[in-house]
C-alpha cells in the first residue's frame, strides 16, 4: 500500500473500534504503519485483521490511556522499532447522566470521563512527545461539537468539560510546539 503516509508510523488511541478503527484503516490505506493502542485486545485485533486483509501493516499495544506509566512504557516499546510520526488521541468515553442525577454516579462519571478523555490525551501525548519532535510529527486530537458548546440533549457536564479541555490542550500545543515547524525547521532563536 503506497500513499501519502508511506514511511510514517501512526499510533491511534481507541483504534479498536468506531472512529479510531476508521482512522487506523484510512492511515493504513495511505501507507502508514499503524499501531493500534486500545484497552480492548479483541477490538485491536479486529482492526489489525482488517488492515492486514487490505494489504497494510499494523500491530497493537494494549493501553489504558489513564495510566501514565503504561503510556510511557508503550511509547518506549514502540520506539524500539521506529519513531511515531503521527499520534491520534481518539480514545474517549461518554456517559449521559445529568449533574443533578445520583451523586455517586455523577462523581464516578466525572472521574472516569476526565481521566480518559483529558488526562489520557495528556498522558499519551507526553509519552510520545520526544518521538514526535524528533520526527517533526503531527498530533491529532479528536474533539467534538462539545469542544465548543454544550449540546442540550442528555449529556454530561463531565463530557462537555473534557471536550472543551481537548480544544484548549490542542491550542496550547499549537502555540508551544507550532513554532518548531517554522520555515526550514528553524526555531525563533535561530532567526534572531
Amino acid at each position: 500500500m503506497a500513499g501519502l503516509l508511506e514511511g510514517h508510523i501512526a499510533a491511534v488511541t481507541g483504534g479498536g473500534s468506531g472512529i479510531g478503527q476508521g482512522i487506523c484503516l484510512a492511515y493504513a490505506r495511505e501507507g502508514a504503519r499503524v499501531i493500534v493502542l486500545d484497552v480492548d485486545p479483541g477490538g485491536a485485533g479486529e482492526t489489525i485483521r482488517l488492515i492486514e486483509a487490505a494489504g497494510g501493516t499494523a500491530s497493537a499495544v494494549r493501553l489504558d490511556v489513564a495510566d501514565r506509566q503504561a503510556c510511557k512504557a508503550a511509547a518506549a516499546e514502540i520506539g524500539r522499532s521506529g519513531k511515531v510520526s503521527i499520534l491520534v488521541n481518539n480514545a474517549g468515553i461518554n456517559r449521559r447522566n445529568p449533574i443533578t442525577g445520583d451523586a455517586e454516579a455523577v462523581a464516578k462519571d466525572w472521574d472516569d470521563i476526565l481521566s480518559i478523555n483529558l488526562d489520557g490525551m495528556f498522558n499519551v501525548t507526553h509519552a510520545f512527545l520526544g518521538q514526535l519532535r524528533e520526527t517533526r510529527g503531527r498530533i491529532v486530537n479528536i474533539g467534538s461539537i462539545q469542544s465548543f458548546v454544550h449540546v442540550s440533549w442528555p449529556n454530561s457536564a463531565a463530557y462537555t468539560t473534557s471536550k472543551h479541555g481537548v480544544l484548549g490542550f490542542t491550542r496550547a500545543l499549537a502555540a508551544e510546539l507550532g513554532k518548531e515547524r517554522t520555515a526550514c525547521g528553524s526555531t525563533p532563536s535561530d532567526r534572531d
